[in-house]
């Protein structure tokens, strides 16, 4: 119980937390335009089979 309390600590997630909303939105639209592209794709597939 003590490590989880060491790797948790404030410091790593005040660090985390401290990133530009430009980015954060940039990386969501990434990784949501991803997503779409691979579900159409795994949709595409198991509609032509």
């Amino acid at each position: 119980m003590v490590s989880y309390v060491i790797i948790m600590n404030t410091s790593r997630w005040a660090f985390e937390v401290q990133a530009p909303f430009k980015k954060v939105i940039a990386w969501d639209a990434l990784f949501f335009v991803l997503g779409i592209g691979v579900g159409a794709g795994i949709g595409a597939f198991l509609a032509t089979s």
